[in-house]
């Protein structure tokens, strides 16, 4: 009887890290599209939230209402180099909006 349970239990572990790992796959196939689609549409929010707050507004490459563009942008750089653009969008929003009220 205990053979037989054990051998469930390990049948049953076998399924989960075939899941787990199936599922990683999954994740990391995520899409980069989606992943960089999910990206471009925070950065036009960020541009539109900027445009509401003088001290917020900037005319460069990382402020733009182009989804595409940014769409573009991630799919080619480094995932790291589009991480630190969100982060620095996100952080300017932080310190000038604060700075407004």
């Amino acid at each position: 009887m205990e053979a037989r349970v054990n051998t469930y239990f390990f049948a049953g572990c076998f399924v989960v890290a075939i899941a787990l790992v199936s599922s990683s796959a999954e994740t990391q196939a995520e899409s980069r599209d989606q992943w960089c689609g999910r990206y471009a549409r925070r950065a036009v929010g960020h541009f539109k939230e900027a445009r509401g707050f003088n001290k917020c507004r900037r005319q460069d490459g990382r402020w733009h209402d182009d989804e595409l563009t940014h769409f573009n942008f991630c799919k080619k750089a480094q995932v790291e180099a589009v991480i630190a653009e969100d982060d620095a969008r996100r952080a300017h929003l932080a310190s000038c909006k604060g700075s407004s009220l």
